[in-house]
């Protein structure tokens, strides 16, 4: 990969219908070894490039991302395998632990995060 490249990563964004949410998901994951802002928008990215998933937050610096996402084809064990490949594929070895999950639109009722 270009070192370039690499560190010109750019957030992507994505609509998705209000609909979908109240069908979804969050999961709260504590991911090791994400320590720059850039490993937050790499796996932001990578994570909403997948149709299921409709949010992502990434709190760089509590090691933690949220993930809202509609479990028809996607489940908690597709989302850490995702995770755990983007840091081989980017030399920076994450792994990542289920620390909560709850309906999407409780979550986004108590979200706090910020």
């Amino acid at each position: 990969m270009d070192k370039a490249l690499f560190y010109a990563v750019k957030p992507c964004e994505k609509t998705v219908e209000e609909a979908r949410f109240h069908k979804a998901t969050t999961v709260y994951l504590h991911v090791w070894n994400m320590d720059c802002r850039y490993c937050g928008i790499w796996l932001r990215n990578t994570l909403l490039a997948l149709d299921e998933v409709l949010r992502v937050d990434a709190f760089v610096d509590r090691g933690m991302v949220a993930v809202t996402y509609c479990g028809d084809r996607l489940n908690l064990t597709g989302i850490l395998a995702m995770i755990q490949t983007l840091g081989s594929e980017t030399k920076r070895f994450y792994g990542a632990e289920i620390i909560g999950e709850e309906p999407a639109p409780a979550a986004f009722r108590s979200r706090q995060l910020s």
